[in-house]
């Protein structure tokens, strides 16, 4: 596709952390289309080889206006920003881009670092959800989950178009490395995980309900899956909010469980989780396996409907420098990338979700086809039953 067709000219990349760093890996052809990429970051950079159109910046975009500064250096309405940070504010960010006509994509809220005080997602998620008056898109957790796993529920519920469903979204993630030290490896930000498991309270949609755990630590839910019995957790995650705005969804929760070694820190104390859990560098060889899974149950019980993608860590490390978790979510990314550049839904402005964004039949088709160029491989699936939290 020709340039001058495309919906945004430049790219404001916000964070150059691991995802950061895999969609620049990862994107060349979306990053190509382009025709100036700005990377922001308050530590230094470094651009992979041979990327022409794009230079880096060092500044601290939690400052008041400093992303504004930059957008005002481009034509009005000729800038997406691609918000890959973690610890900031997103809803001021999206407010200096709706300023000068920007569009807008990230792949997940921001984290409790730019809300201290609080630690509920019934309270974060309709701040990080508010509507603004843009004249540009702006698409809020387009990812892996949230983000594509809500695609793949909106196609099971569309499946199912009697009765409504129990949604389960559910990840077994193993992946594994040799680090020096006591250092655990996981495959995304440790400060984003130590939240999600740790600090805050389970949210979870049950009889219609919306309900968050007493707790400010995930639950504990037993679950059988291919066979095997998993202690896995329940927790707060920004695609179980959605969904619990739609009336077609009468319970749904997020199924987390990672290697033992790292489900042991977890149990402990966050302080020293944080010291050990760290992200394999990458140079370091990985392996194991990583599944995302959807699942949607009658809502009176039964066999559930799913949809399953499944990626070997290592496999991807050998093939592209990136761990599942980091290609899996840039994936997704990619996508809303396309979408937003290519087609008619890069000119409908307003605040929209994966869940949430409005989709004819043509669109849907045009998304399986770009999907299965860009690897996003959802199979069906079946095989997961949950049982009653331990003790229950």
């Amino acid at each position: 596709m020709h340039r001058r067709c495309l919906r945004f000219e430049n790219l404001l990349l916000l964070g150059d952390g691991g995802i950061g760093r895999s969609f620049l890996h990862l994107a060349e052809s979306e990053l190509n289309g382009f025709r100036r990429v700005l990377v922001i970051d308050k530590a230094p950079m470094r651009l992979p080889a041979g990327r022409k159109n794009a230079e880096t910046v060092l500044a601290d975009l939690s400052r008041s206006g400093v992303l504004g500064s930059f957008l005002v250096k481009f034509p009005y309405g000729s800038a997406l920003v691609l918000n890959l940070t973690l610890g900031l504010d997103h809803l001021l960010l999206r407010r200096q881009a709706a300023g000068r006509g920007a569009g807008y994509l990230d792949a997940a809220a921001g984290s409790l670092a730019a809300a201290p005080a609080e630690n509920r997602l019934s309270r974060l998620a309709p701040y990080w959800l508010t509507p603004l008056k843009t004249e540009a898109p702006h698409w809020l957790g387009f990812g892996i989950n949230p983000g594509l796993v809500e695609l793949a529920a909106r196609r099971l519920l569309e499946k199912r178009a009697a009765g409504r469903r129990r949604l389960v979204v559910f990840e077994f993630d193993r992946l594994a490395a040799r680090l020096d030290g006591d250092r655990v490896a996981v495959g995304w930000s440790p400060a984003g995980l130590i939240e999600e498991m740790m600090r805050m309270p389970a949210f979870f949609v049950e009889a219609d309900r919306a309900c968050e755990s007493a707790d400010n630590c995930s639950g504990r839910v037993r679950v059988n899956w291919r066979e095997k019995d998993l202690e896995v957790r329940r927790v707060a995650h920004e695609e179980i909010y959605n969904f619990s705005k739609s009336r077609r969804v009468a319970a749904a929760e997020f199924l987390y469980v990672l290697r033992p070694e790292v489900m042991r820190l977890l149990d402990g104390d966050p302080k020293g989780a944080e010291r050990r859990l760290i992200v394999p560098p990458p140079e370091v060889p990985v392996s194991g396996r990583e599944e995302v899974g959807v699942f949607s149950f009658p809502e009176s019980g039964g066999r559930p409907a799913g949809l399953l993608w499944r990626e070997e860590h290592g496999r991807l490390w050998k093939r592209l420098g990136v761990n599942a978790v980091q290609y899996q979510t840039c994936r997704g990314i990619q996508l809303a990338v396309q979408l937003l550049q290519e087609t008619r839904l890069g000119r409908r402005p307003g605040t929209w979700t994966a869940f949430s964004l409005p989709l004819s039949a043509a669109d849907w088709r045009d998304i399986a086809q770009r999907e299965a160029r860009l690897g996003i491989k959802w199979l069906p699936a079946s095989g997961l039953r949950i049982g009653r939290p331990p003790g229950g």
